[in-house]
């Protein structure tokens, strides 16, 4: 029983690590500058054009809140 949940759970994390990975790709394929914000405020993704425009690399944004990201310009 074990076994089998713990097959589960890593067939589960392999398919959401698949649809993490072809989101980015959709993202950063995009021609307009793309940022997503959550609920809360906070910066879930920004993509490569989003980034040029700021001048920032994505570990200075993302899990940020957009409200100190814009301070930072």
């Amino acid at each position: 029983m074990a076994e089998k949940l713990d097959q589960f759970e890593h067939s589960n994390l392999a398919r959401i690590l698949f649809e993490k990975k072809r989101a980015e790709t959709v993202i950063n394929s995009l021609k307009d500058a793309s940022i997503g914000i959550n609920s809360k405020g906070e910066i879930l993704f920004a993509n490569e054009r989003a980034l040029q425009l700021l001048n920032l690399k994505e570990l200075e944004i993302v899990g940020q809140s957009q409200e100190d990201v814009q301070k930072k310009k």
